[in-house]
This record gives structure tokens, C-alpha cells and sequence, in this order.
């Protein structure tokens, strides 16, 4: 099953762990008209401390501007090589009101690398989305949400608010991305292709190269959608020269 990839940025480690176990908790996914959406949360256990640290320097008043363009540079590489399909980012970011803050953050990744332009991003936050500073700094912009967030401070993160209110929203707000429908065939088409070995291993040596890849993937998507819908009138040979013709332009 697919899952998509959320970045996930949250200053209190604590209130992390609980954004990060109840977004990649399956138990429940039934409940959900799009039951299929699960999700992968980033930054991993072992990359927190790092990238909080890359977004306390950018925001944090006191570094040179030197340093503060490196670690916006490290967080851009980061969100990059992760794949992440959405920001879901508390507005105090930087635990002080003369730092930058959640919208800081954003307006500066979606400035510096253009392929985070549309990316779909859900403030968390107590702050009401009428308070002054986010008036003052909040960008027109069709793919931004603003949620109450359900906790203050080290209160703990009621479960049942979240699934309602931030969880439930994310499918229908995240849409489906080319990079999901091409594994999405894909696993289709492995089932389709059972019998047939010689096929299964190019469509895992495809899935394995698109999740290495950074590119644009919109003529290969065409091209398995092409492959899916003629699975049953084109021979084995054509679609074994298709996949190959796929693996070798990624």
C-alpha cells in the first residue's frame, strides 16, 4: 500500500512523537472514505534534532546571514531527497517572538526552490489566523490551510480531535501526485503480471529507480497509464520494451 510523505515540522520533540505516531497509525484507516491514503512521516527519528537545528538557525535572530543560508540550503536538500508531498508546520517555530515563525519558514522554501511553489502546506497552530502577525505575513495562496492544532505548550494531543480535524483533511487537501498514480499502477500491474516473472522484476527495478529519482515523471506517467490500458492486446515483448524504455529515462 502506498503512503504518502508529510513533513512534518513541530519544535517539541514530544508533541512530534504524538503528531508522527497518530499520522502513521493504521489501525483506523477503515474508518476513512479515502482509506487508502496512508501516510510516512519525515523528518525520521534519527533527523530530527538536525533539521530542527537547521530551522532554528534560518529563523533564530542572532546568526549571520552567512550561516542562516546554509542551513536553508541543508532543509531544502533534506525535503528533496525525502520526496514529501506536504508541510504540516507550527506557526512558533522559533520559541521567540523575534525570530521567524512557521509562515517565516515556509515563504522562504517555496522562495528558494520552485518545485515547493504549490506544495500543498497545513499550519498547525493556537494562534488565530486573524492575529496581526499572520495577517502581516501570510501569503495569498490557494494551497495553504490554517488548523487549530488542539494542544498549547506540553498539553497532550487529543486523538480523536486530530483524526477529525487535521488527519481526516490531508487526503482531499494533498490530491494525488503524479509519483503516487505511477506506483499506484505499478502495483497493479504486478498483479496483472504474476505469471509472467521476467515482468515483475522490470516493475521493481522501475519502483526502485523512481524512488531514487528527483525528476519530473509526467511522460512516464503517460507511459504506464499507456501500458495499463493495452496490458491485454499488446504482447509481453512490447510491454518488456516499454518498461526498459521507462527504467532507462529515469
Amino acid at each position: 500500500m502506498i503512503k504518502r510523505r508529510l513533513l512534518v515540522i513541530e519544535n517539541q520533540l514530544k508533541q512530534f512523537q504524538t503528531l508522527t505516531k497518530l499520522l502513521e497509525d493504521e489501525s483506523d484507516f477503515l474508518k476513512y472514505d479515502t482509506h487508502e491514503e496512508r501516510f510516512d512521516v519525515y523528518p525520521k527519528t534519527d533527523d530530527y534534532t538536525r533539521v530542527l537545528d537547521w530551522i532554528r538557525v534560518y529563523l533564530g535572530p542572532y546568526y549571520e546571514q552567512a550561516r542562516k543560508d546554509s542551513a536553508l540550503e541543508l532543509l531544502v536538500d533534506y525535503i528533496q531527497a525525502s520526496r514529501v508531498e506536504l508541510f504540516l508546520i507550527d506557526f512558533t517555530l522559533s520559541g521567540s517572538y523575534e525570530g521567524g515563525t512557521g509562515i517565516t519558514l515556509v515563504n522562504a522554501l517555496k522562495n528558494k526552490e520552485s518545485s515547493f511553489k504549490q506544495m500543498p502546506t497545513i499550519f498547525l497552530s493556537r494562534t488565530m489566523r486573524n492575529d496581526q502577525r499572520v495577517k502581516d505575513t501570510m501569503p495569498n495562496d490557494e494551497n495553504i490551510q490554517w488548523v487549530e492544532k488542539g494542544y498549547a505548550g506540553f498539553e497532550n494531543l487529543e486523538k480523536t480531535y486530530f483524526e477529525n480535524y487535521v488527519k481526516k483533511i490531508i487526503p482531499g487537501f494533498i490530491g494525488k501526485s503524479d509519483f503516487s498514480n505511477q506506483l499506484e499502477i505499478i502495483e497493479r500491474l504486478h498483479t496483472v503480471y504474476e505469471p509472467a516473472p521476467e515482468l515483475k522484476e522490470l516493475l521493481i527495478a522501475f519502483k526502485h529507480k523512481l524512488f531514487q529519482s528527483h525528476q519530473s515523471l509526467e511522460a512516464n506517467l503517460k507511459i504506464l497509464q499507456t501500458l495499463e490500458t493495452k496490458q491485454f492486446t499488446i504482447s509481453n515483448e512490447r510491454i518488456k520494451d516499454g518498461l526498459n524504455k521507462l527504467i532507462a529515462s529515469i
